[in-house]
């Protein structure tokens, strides 16, 4: 990426506004400029920034965005850059400041969500070396506040920051337009789940009958460590039943396997978690699954283990798929699944 840079670096610096000009046409450019100006300023909206500090000494850091767009990279009307364009400068935004804060790191390693977290883009490794010469190319804006949720070993922070922006503006929009293309994030497996699915059959499902309508996931994607010889056992409970994996004739429902999926449950008249019953470590957040169906997210935290969850309503039954594990894509291909199942041929 560092070879990359190159080319931007030198015109970068002879940009700016000859306000000594009256004539009509430096009134014309001036305005073209601000109105660039505006339009880059216009941030696309963030959901979330978390960044896992491995320690003072870590020589890189794993962080996150996620951002509420469906499709960050489809253009908008009047808009010179893609809200993918604003929000990969906010990566290298971000990056700068991480660097400048801790001499010891390296880089940073960001996994990109859109749609609340629903879809992964990718991730992007961008050493501090890079950002700075990002920031020696483009020079530095105005100061930008963004909340950033710290989670370390033993505690989690969320505090406003005050980032510094990249002054994208001028000529060097077009210039930032064609350096993000040239960028290839890695693709992440869960970015596309295409040969990669379980389709559950209904000879691998048994148990008792329950008192609600039978409606299962169709698809558990093979990232949730399930396989097709596994069996999965249905127990009724009060107003609703419980589908769970098996290992050998008993349902493990519990966190007892690592990275796996746990289990899906229907409730009658259930209510969704409470968003003032978490902690900092957990994450809350309104997603939108297949159909149009309003859900909800949330990440569950102990000091060694996360369960993560994916919940909705229809006619009045709470549905919930649970997994230990905390890569939202997963269980919202699962829950999907369950609303819409997929056509057979």
């Amino acid at each position: 990426m560092v070879g990359q840079l190159a080319w931007l670096t030198g015109g970068a610096a002879a940009i700016g506004v000859m306000t000594s000009w009256v004539s009509t046409l430096g009134l014309m450019a001036e305005r073209a400029r601000d109105k660039a100006q505006s339009d880059v300023k216009a941030v696309s909206p963030i959901t979330e920034v978390r960044v896992w500090d491995g320690g003072a000494r870590a020589p890189w850091q794993t962080g996150r965005l996620t951002v509420p767009d469906l499709n960050p990279a489809v253009a908008t009307q009047n808009s010179p850059l893609r809200p993918y364009d604003r929000q990969v400068a906010k990566l290298f935004e971000l990056t700068y400041s991480q660097c400048q804060n801790n001499s010891q790191l390296q880089g940073m390693q960001w996994i990109y969500e859109a749609a609340n977290g629903n879809v992964n883009l990718g991730q992007f490794q961008i050493r501090c070396q890079t950002a700075a010469e990002v920031v020696s190319g483009y020079q530095l804006a105005e100061r930008e506040s963004t909340k950033i949720t710290t989670e370390g070993r033993e505690q989690v922070i969320a505090d406003q920051a005050l980032i510094p922006t990249l002054d994208i503006t001028g000529t060097k929009v077009q210039n930032w337009a064609k350096f993000v293309r040239t960028i290839r994030p890695l693709r992440s497996p869960l970015s596309d789940f295409k040969g990669l699915t379980v389709v559950l059959r209904s000879d691998q499902v048994s148990g008792e009958r329950p008192p609600l309508p039978l409606i299962i996931p169709r698809i558990l994607p093979k990232l949730s460590m399930v396989k097709e010889t596994d069996r999965f056992l249905v127990t009724s409970q009060s107003q609703g039943y419980q589908l769970c994996p098996t290992v050998g004739d008993a349902p493990v429902c519990d966190r007892s396997r690592v990275r796996s999926f746990q289990q899906f449950s229907a409730k009658k008249g259930g209510e969704f978690y409470a968003e003032n019953k978490l902690s900092a470590r957990d994450i809350y957040r309104k997603i939108e699954l297949a159909q149009g169906t309003p859900g909800l997210y949330l990440e569950n935290c102990g000091p060694r283990s996360c369960t993560s969850s994916v919940q909705w309503k229809r006619n009045g039954i709470l549905y919930e798929v649970q997994a230990q594990y905390r890569e939202q894509p997963i269980l919202v291909a699962i829950a999907n699944s369950a609303i819409a199942p997929p056509q057979t041929k």
